[in-house]
């Protein structure tokens, strides 16, 4: 506890009970010495428990507020470090379905290469050959076998290709839509003169934010909202991207006596 704030506190609520018409009052009395020492004895001590009570609540508050920062700043990192992982995980896939449509094209590609390849090499042995009778029946076994490289039907596994390259597209632009910029607030229906702390959380590390209530923006990435009147009220969080552009999110709060 910080001795100037709690004689600060003191002070100031001795100058209140001081001046109050309690004080005033009981000046008008006729106490007897012991009466009136004990009484204000009494009043010291209660005066010294409320300075006490009020730095208490001070420090209080101050870690409920590093507390809310520290949630803040884990739902910030664990926002950013899913997105990364989506977009690591999504980089993989689209790798795995490059990969796979390239083997379906070169499967068949490099059947009819060796095929042809094949063709050649019988064609300049028959060429060269100076017994064309004696290679006769070697001829059809090797025919046999050039035959056998068969080229098969791609078209069941291009199908799944395709259909799963339809499904990473899908999941790249729901990846995009992940939030990137959100509002937390513990309640969104308050009584008037109740206050709540709204937590503000970004992706984008530590780039420019702000609360927008009505026609106030408040720098901050936390905001106590607060009313004394009933309604309707739209709480904005915005920050802006690694572009420059505002992104932002919203909630309303009710403010209602019943």
């Amino acid at each position: 506890m910080y001795i100037d704030d709690f004689a600060t506190n003191l002070e100031k609520i001795q100058r209140s009970v001081l001046n109050s018409e309690f004080s005033k009052h009981l000046q008008t009395y006729n106490f007897d010495t012991q009466t009136l020492s004990e009484m204000l004895v009494s009043i010291l001590q209660e005066v010294m428990k409320t300075a006490i009570t009020l730095k208490e609540i001070e420090l209080k508050e101050r870690d409920l507020a590093l507390n809310e920062e520290k949630i803040r700043q884990e739902l910030e990192i664990a926002s950013s470090a899913s997105k990364v992982n989506n977009s690591i995980n999504l980089a993989e896939c689209v790798k795995g379905i490059i990969q796979a449509e390239s083997m379906l094209k070169s499967v068949n590609d490099n059947a009819l290469i060796n095929k042809a390849n094949c063709y050649v090499g019988l064609l300049n042995v028959v060429g060269n050959a100076e017994q064309t009778a004696a290679i006769a029946n070697h001829i059809t076994k090797v025919l046999s076998a050039i035959d056998a490289i068969s080229v098969k039907d791609l078209r069941p596994y291009e199908t799944l290709a395709l259909s799963l390259k339809d499904e990473m597209s899908q999941q790249i632009a729901d990846n995009n839509e992940v939030k990137q910029v959100s509002i937390y607030c513990p309640k969104l229906t308050l009584l008037p003169k109740e206050r709540v702390r709204i937590l503000g959380i970004s992706t984008f590390s530590n780039n420019e934010v702000k609360f927008v209530v009505g026609n106030t923006e408040i720098m901050a990435r936390t905001y106590d909202f607060y009313s004394d009147i009933e309604g309707s009220f739209e709480v904005k969080f915005a920050a802006k991207n690694h572009f420059n552009v505002w992104i932002e999110d919203k909630i309303i709060i009710e403010v209602r006596a019943n």
